[in-house]
């Protein structure tokens, strides 16, 4: 469990960069919908 949580602020710290949030709305992503599917392949990999 601390490994998920570790990794989910990880990439919430990556996704608070400029470079890379313009980079992810340049593409159309939204950050719920990212952090949505990285929820579900967490899961994938616990289980």
């Amino acid at each position: 469990m601390a490994q998920y949580i570790y990794g989910r602020n990880a990439v919430a710290q990556a996704l608070a960069s400029n470079r890379v949030l313009k980079v992810f709305l340049a593409l159309g992503f939204s950050g719920r919908d990212l952090m949505q599917k990285i929820e579900e392949r967490h899961i994938v990999i616990e289980r």
